[in-house]
């Protein structure tokens, strides 16, 4: 009888203990639940913060490349313009813009925009349909074939820091009709002005030293031209096929009839 009721009371104290075990097994299961559930929501919570900062980022990057400021404030759209960025700033070489009134923009990708070349040659005008081209302050060149054969073009600024017009850059601009060289303006490149047939007014002031082969050749409405009195070399033929024009330097005034004079006098 004693050895029942002890063997009872063991069982009883064995069953309790395992109990324990029991609970204690299940509580720390618990434990390890919640604590994996609130490690997922942090890593969760991580990255969609990640996430949206790269949403951000990205967003950043893309309104840079499209948005630019142009010199006069506005803003253009610079997805319209091929360039090669380089240390020295951007050259824009390209162009889909197809409007009458183009206003190219001071800087794209935060560098600021310093030449604009014609990667095309005469092959296709940068700017077909442009009446109206207005240039930003910080360009310092107007490369080869620049605004070549925009036929439309009747309005042009060069800036006030540029310092080289390239060869054939204004060639075939046919509706020109006044262009106004800045003092800072030295070299005027080979063709640069060639078959723009209504232009009948070039303004120089003192700094040009060179003016290109060709430079103005077919020009015939241009009848009157005060060269600067710092012009230093004048290629041959520069006013070639001009069927008659005034060429006034230093105070004395050439025709066709004696511009060779001028041009041995500058070559």
């Amino acid at each position: 009888m004693k050895k029942k009721i002890l063997t009872a009371v063991v069982l009883t104290a064995v069953l309790s203990l395992s109990a324990c075990g029991g609970k204690q097994t299940s509580n720390s299961s618990a434990n390890n639940a919640n604590n994996a559930n609130s490690t997922n929501s942090a890593n969760a919570q991580s990255s969609s913060q990640a996430q949206s900062t790269s949403e951000n980022n990205s967003s950043s990057v893309l309104q840079s490349s499209v948005e630019s400021p142009a010199n006069n404030g506005s803003t253009v759209n610079v997805s319209e313009f091929k360039y090669k960025n380089d240390d020295g700033g951007i050259e824009i070489t390209d162009s889909t813009n197809t409007d009458e009134n183009v206003i190219i923009p001071s800087e794209i990708d935060g560098k600021t925009v310093v030449s604009i070349s014609n990667a095309n040659g005469t092959s296709k005008a940068l700017f077909p349909n442009a009446k109206k081209i207005t240039l930003p302050e910080t360009l310092t060149e107007i490369d080869d074939y620049a605004f070549a054969n925009c036929a439309a073009l009747t309005e042009i600024n060069i800036p006030s820091r540029v310092d080289d017009i390239g060869d054939c850059a204004f060639k075939g601009c046919k509706s020109l009709t006044e262009i106004v060289i800045p003092p800072s303006v030295e070299d005027i490149g080979d063709y640069a002005f060639e078959g723009c047939t209504n232009l009948s007014a070039v303004t120089f002031s003192n700094g040009t030293k060179e003016l290109g082969k060709g430079a103005f050749g077919g020009c015939t409405s241009l009848l009157n031209i005060n060269l600067p009195d710092t012009l230093k070399e004048l290629e041959q033929d520069t006013f070639d096929k001009n069927t008659a024009f005034t060429v006034t330097y230093k105070g004395i005034s050439y025709t066709p009839d004696n511009i060779s004079e001028l041009y041995e006098k500058l070559r």
